[in-house]
């Protein structure tokens, strides 16, 4: 018995004097590692789940992710180097407190890098669309400290609907571009019977809010835009629905868009890469470069099945670019790569 109390006193002691040495639930981060490679095109993102909605600013790739955990449905926010490597953190929304899924979706961080523009979205489990959507900018290391807030819903001057908006940009600390978009569901028959997909956005108009006023206006001649990017002058590039492959530009201060070329497919996105007007296409696979002073395509390549969405990293010749991973006719999960202009 004498032995037995001994060891048991020896333990606690052991025990207490490893309780000194790291308090409880505390974490020590594993180190930063750079890219596995320098190769390029070169894969980011290896989560079973989707990252998406990638958008580079502040120095920083913010994506939305979501993990393949059982039962999750909801979205965080990831932020990493653009060139890759460790993540340097991932933003969860908190629980809910009901059975609602909550998702944080479409982030940018302000180019300080002191804040971050978001889209909190809230939904009942077995709800087919998103519900209780909101667009939010917070500080980047308290996303829950919301300085700005505004529900994007609102009747478009030509009487279409906005519910939802997509690829939000910082055009100064005090202005943030979007575009206006609407909720799509398709739907799918089979065996007889109908049953809903997971729903798509569908662009409309370029729009900004003014986060001092919260005055949402469309900018102007852009009402029907479907992709836009930053242009080289300091004005814009847009791709409109009545012609998806060409594109025009509006220099500062102007109201009037000019022809700049035409690109050999439909566009699904859009971005500024080192003054190279590039865009995604909806032939699924293509990413294709616009050059604006002569109206020449350059072919940036057919490597992937599916291409959403496509990013510039500021100051490089480099861009991100949103691939989904094809599983069955309705799509799958996708991950992000960086790629390279030639």
């Amino acid at each position: 018995m004498r032995s037995l109390a001994w060891l048991f006193a020896a333990g606690l002691a052991l025990l207490s004097a490893a309780c000194e040495h790291t308090s409880p639930l505390e974490y020590e981060p594993p180190e930063a590692l750079p890219p596995a490679s320098d190769a390029l095109p070169r894969r980011l993102t290896f989560s079973t789940g989707a990252d998406r909605g990638p958008a580079v600013s502040g120095g920083v790739l913010a994506y939305s992710r979501m993990d393949e955990a059982p039962g999750s449905r909801e979205r965080c926010i990831g932020l990493m180097p653009p060139q890759g490597g460790t993540l340097l953190a991932t933003l969860c929304p908190p629980p809910a407190w009901d059975d609602s899924v909550t998702t944080w979706v479409e982030p940018v961080i302000s180019p300080d890098g002191a804040r971050i523009a978001y889209v909190h979205q809230k939904s009942g489990e077995l709800a087919v669309l998103g519900t209780g959507r909101h667009f939010r900018v917070a500080p980047l290391d308290d996303l829950m400290a919301v300085e700005f807030s505004w529900m994007p819903f609102l009747i478009l001057p030509d009487g279409r609907t906005m519910d939802a908006l997509m690829k939000p940009s910082w055009r100064d600390s005090t202005t943030i571009r979007f575009l206006a978009a609407r909720d799509f569901i398709p739907k799918v028959k089979g065996g007889g019977a109908e049953r809903f997909t997971d729903t798509t956005l569908i662009a409309q108009a370029l729009m900004e809010v003014d986060l001092v006023t919260g005055e949402v206006t469309v900018v102007p001649g852009a009402d029907s835009a479907i992709a836009y990017a930053p242009a080289p002058d300091g004005g814009t590039w847009i791709v409109t629905l009545s012609d998806r492959t060409r594109l025009l530009h509006q220099a500062p201060g102007s109201s009037e868009w000019v022809d700049v070329g035409t690109f050999s497919d439909g566009v699904l996105d859009l971005a500024n890469v080192d003054g190279l007007a590039v865009a995604a296409l909806t032939d699924s696979a293509t990413i294709e470069g616009l050059v604006p002073e002569t109206g020449e395509r350059v072919r940036l390549g057919r490597l992937f099945d599916w291409v959403l969405r496509v990013a510039a990293v500021p100051g490089t010749r480099w861009f991100v670019a949103e691939i989904e991973r094809p599983i069955d006719s309705f799509g799958g999960p996708a991950n992000l790569w960086l790629m390279e202009l030639p």
